[in-house]
């Protein structure tokens, strides 16, 4: 039995070919798919065996390109390239013009003391030196004068008696320091109120006249009152021996009539090396 193939039956064709995919963007969406033809009845030669597939039909229209998908995250760092050959070293430029100095800063603390370093060593001895100028002469030594024995007997009196003492003085000025002890004898107290000595330096052992080499003050003195024993002349005088060659000056005392009350027995052994107290000393002072 042969079955007749109906050329109606053929009026739809095949499933088109899905079209081509578009060119891949960054990943974007798939376009949609094409229509799918209309599957036709089947022939009579389907009816035997799946009937032979009819002809291929036309390919159908490109479907519309999907939206760009989105950009995608950006790729890692490539790794970094060698460094390149240095360059050659341009020219020294000219030196630029001195600027003006800043003012000076404040000065800072004075740093702390550093410690002592040590001794150097000792430097040679140098040469001895050349003798000096002989300088001017000095002050001479206390001039001791000369102490007549024992002394003498002071009694009441308007004039000086020589005491049988004296000093020697060279050309210059000199300040006589002059200590007597006064005493009526016999260590008994004073028998009058009051007895006032003046004493001096003549310059002759024949005058009994106060020199007139001495200047002020001129007259060493002192007083011995009743009911004592003993008392003490002390006072200075001043010499000017002007001539060119040592002189002596003898020591004088008396003139007790002016400044004494009652004064009518005697001083003893007065102006000498009796006593210990006595003594005359100069010190040249120009």
């Amino acid at each position: 039995m042969s079955i007749q193939k109906n050329s109606n039956d053929d009026t739809s064709g095949p499933t088109g070919a899905t079209g081509p995919q578009g060119a891949t963007g960054p990943i974007g969406e798939t376009g949609p798919q094409g229509i799918t033809g209309v599957t036709g009845p089947a022939g009579w030669l389907t009816l035997i065996a799946n009937s032979i597939t009819g002809p291929t039909g036309p390919i159908g229209a490109t479907g519309l390109s999907g939206p760009s998908g989105v950009q995608g995250p950006q790729g890692a760092t490539g790794p970094i390239g060698n460094n390149g050959a240095t360059g050659a070293t341009g020219p020294v430029g000219e030196t630029g013009a001195t600027g003006i100095p800043g003012p000076s800063g404040a000065q800072g603390p004075q740093g702390s003391t550093g410690p002592i370093g040590n001794n150097g060593a000792a430097g040679p001895t140098g040469p001895i030196g050349g003798t000096g100028a002989t300088g001017p002469q000095g002050i001479s030594s206390a001039i001791n004068g000369v102490l007549g024995s024992p002394g003498i007997i002071i009694r009441n009196s308007n004039s000086f008696v020589q005491t049988g003492s004296s000093i020697t003085l060279s050309p210059g000025l000199y300040a006589v320091s002059i200590t007597m002890l006064m005493t009526q004898g016999n260590n008994l107290p004073f028998s009058g109120t009051c007895v006032w000595l003046r004493t001096s330096f003549s310059d002759s052992i024949n005058s009994n006249i106060p020199s007139y080499d001495i200047i002020q003050p001129s007259l060493a003195s002192g007083s011995l009152t009743s009911g004592c024993i003993f008392a003490t002349l002390n006072g200075i005088v001043l010499i000017y021996n002007g001539s060119s060659a040592p002189k002596t000056y003898y020591y004088i005392a008396g003139n007790t009539s002016l400044g004494s009350v009652g004064f009518t027995s005697q001083l003893d052994k007065f102006g000498g090396d009796y006593w210990s107290e006595n003594r005359i000393i100069a010190f040249k002072i120009g």
